[in-house]
């Protein structure tokens, strides 16, 4: 139905929109302040991260699941900070998983901003601090130098192949493993 005054139309329509939006933030602050959901219909859609709403992801990654992590290969040729929020929700995601260890695969990536590359380096503190691993490998000439020439290659995990990735992840489960026999 719609209604004779236009601007009375929209005022409802905006207020419906901003309860059910509201509705929403509740109902997954009382979930998790740390759930991740997203939809899996349509790219257009919002993430819930947090209890904020942020864009869906609508880049497309390569992933490749094995037993003990997901190898991940990000589109090139081009890492850029528009690129962040989506390339670190979707590496996050992971994290909710029961597989929570990431190879990310650099080999496309030819060039990336800075803001993006500082992202990769708190994506990968946020990896250590959910006790899983995250390891970036194939990383190309260009942006390992720029990674070193802005300080942030030495924080980074990176290897430079896929096996020399794996090989990292495994000895990590197997530290972690023998810490929880040693705590448990």
């Amino acid at each position: 139905k719609s209604f004779p005054n236009r601007k009375a139309s929209s005022l409802l329509n905006d207020m419906i929109s901003f309860t059910c939006a509201e509705k929403l933030l509740s109902i997954f602050k009382i979930i998790g302040s740390n759930t991740i959901l997203t939809n899996k219909f349509d790219t257009g859609f919002p993430v819930i991260i947090n209890g904020m709403l942020i864009n869906s992801v609508a880049m497309e990654f390569k992933r490749d699941t094995k037993e003990k992590f997901h190898v991940i290969t990000l589109p090139g040729p081009t890492l850029s900070a528009t690129m962040t929020e989506e390339v670190t929700v979707y590496l996050l995601s992971h994290l909710q998983n029961d597989v929570k260890n990431v190879v990310l695969v650099l080999k496309d990536i030819n060039s990336i901003d800075i803001a993006a590359a500082e992202a990769l380096v708190k994506v990968q503190q946020n990896f250590y601090e959910s006790n899983a691993s995250f390891v970036i490998c194939e990383v190309q000439k260009p942006v390992e130098k720029f990674l070193d020439e802005n300080e942030l290659l030495e924080m980074m995990n990176v290897t430079p192949t896929q096996s020399e990735a794996f090989d990292i992840i495994q000895m990590e489960e197997i530290e972690r493993e023998m810490m929880d026999e040693e705590n448990g």
